[in-house]
């Protein structure tokens, strides 16, 4: 059985840090996500003064990497090109042991394997430029169902809204893992998501799912407020658990029949947020599907979010550090 199977857009991750002028220099709104096509982000990058660090990306991918680095046994569906960046994005995968027989390579040469162009600020703030690649033509053809209906838990990433097929598949696996009680997660993934393909993400909870991720400006900016309690509430509409991260303070979860509960983050340096709610999300659903409560997952997501965000890049140098991690959170709570 899968503990957790994931669905999202499979990119390869291109880092650099850069100052703010170059930010405005290139019109990018710190923080943000951007869609752009090859010759855009080829543009940027050309741009660039210092190496690109390459790791294997994609929001459900890391957290789908991260939660078998915790322990699960994990699947994951989405589509790469026959090229450098998706054998190193399948290379990376597999030696995390991650099923991946809903992975679709592509031999066309039509589009190259998804990207992302991570710019961090010396604030430690992640803006992404993000060309989807052949990413975007994941469609419902590529779900393994039967991998699908005999899993743990179903994570969906809010990105795949971007894509008219990525967005019917992640409407199909939602519907089959409910016909079949399999628990849906969603991750909101970017306020730019939550800004211009909110009706496509309201499509994925046409009825309500288990749990919902986001970040506070997410959460916000979905419920069209300022205030977290009225947020929750709207939230709640979509998602029977919520849990909504608040950066270095740690995050707020909620039940279907309770308020929401603070708790508290743990104190580290930061130097990259790219990747903390992915990493978040791994390490909460690592706890939940092994039982624990929504408390206790978030406590383990805070404290795994506290260590990605010390390193530049969005996941761990190897699985066996997800481990180390694990075990130094069960010693000292």
């Amino acid at each position: 059985m899968i503990d957790l199977f994931g669905i999202g857009n499979a990119l390869v991750d291109f880092e650099s840090e850069v100052t703010e002028t170059f930010l405005n220099d290139h019109s990018l709104e710190k923080g943000q996500m951007y869609l752009k096509d090859e010759a855009e982000i080829g543009f940027i990058r050309d741009k660039l003064a210092s190496d690109l660090k390459m790791s294997s990306g994609g929001s459900a991918a890391n957290t789908i990497y991260g939660a078998s680095g915790f322990g699960l046994s994990c699947a994951y569906c989405g589509r790469v090109q026959d090229d450098e960046a998706g054998g190193f994005f399948v290379r990376e995968m597999k030696e995390a042991g991650i099923h991946l027989d809903d992975v679709r390579i592509e031999s066309s040469q039509s589009k190259s394997t998804g990207n992302c162009l991570v710019l961090v600020t010396d604030d430690a703030q992640r803006t992404m430029c993000t060309n989807l690649g052949i990413s975007s033509e994941l469609s419902v053809e590529d779900l393994n169902l039967n991998y699908l209906k005999s899993s743990g838990y179903l994570y969906v990433e809010g990105y795949l809204a971007a894509s008219e097929t990525g967005s019917q598949a992640a409407q199909r696996a939602i519907g089959v893992a409910e016909e079949h009680g399999v628990p849906v997660a969603l991750t909101l993934s970017d306020v730019s998501m939550v800004n211009f393909f909110r009706s496509d993400i309201e499509k994925f909870c046409a009825s309500q799912v288990d749990t919902i991720f986001c970040n506070e400006e997410e959460a916000l900016c979905w419920a069209g407020t300022d205030r977290l309690e009225i947020a929750f509430k709207t939230l709640k509409e979509i998602g029977k658990k919520v849990h909504v991260t608040v950066g270095s303070k740690g995050s707020l979860v909620c039940g279907p029949d309770a308020k929401p509960k603070e708790v508290k983050g743990f104190e580290t340096e930061v130097n990259d947020t790219n990747g903390a709610g992915d990493m978040y999300a791994a390490a909460a659903l690592s706890m939940i599907t092994k039982g624990f409560t929504l408390v206790e997952a978030a406590r383990f997501g805070n404290y795994a979010a506290a260590q990605i965000v010390r390193q530049y890049g969005a996941r761990l140098s190897s699985v066996g550090a997800y481990q180390t991690i694990k075990n130094q959170f069960a010693k000292g709570s």
